[in-house]
């Protein structure tokens, strides 16, 4: 993977943008799960978090702690990495099985205070 600069932008400007995962894969020697993918509009940043949806109303935020480009064979994702320190939560992040669909990020500050099950990493 190649890395880049802060932000990742599309044409539109706010506090939250939409990312189409296209492929996952943890990487153990940088401790990071990998989401793969395009942007679908707004701007990503590393200070900002994947919001992902398991059901009405239960979703869980990860940290994005980079942001990458990653080479496939025709042509490059943009890679939004994700510290995880744990198997377990690489487990929970494989078993969701997010390759192909559309996902949330919002900046951290959105986040709302009663957001006790959230999980950040």
């Amino acid at each position: 993977m190649t890395s880049m600069s802060d932000t990742i932008t599309t044409d539109e400007v706010g506090d939250e943008a939409f990312f189409r995962v296209v492929s996952t894969h943890h990487l153990a020697s940088r401790s990071i799960y990998v989401l793969g993918g395009e942007i679908e509009s707004g701007i990503i940043r590393p200070d900002m978090q994947v919001e992902i949806d398991l059901n009405s109303g239960l979703n869980v935020f990860f940290d994005i702690s980079g942001i990458e480009f990653m080479r496939k064979d025709n042509g490059e994702l943009v890679a939004l990495t994700l510290k995880v320190e744990d198997v377990e939560t690489v487990s929970f992040l494989n078993a969701l099985e997010l390759s192909g669909e559309r996902i949330r990020i919002i900046s951290a500050n959105r986040l709302p205070a009663s957001n006790v099950g959230g999980q950040t990493s």
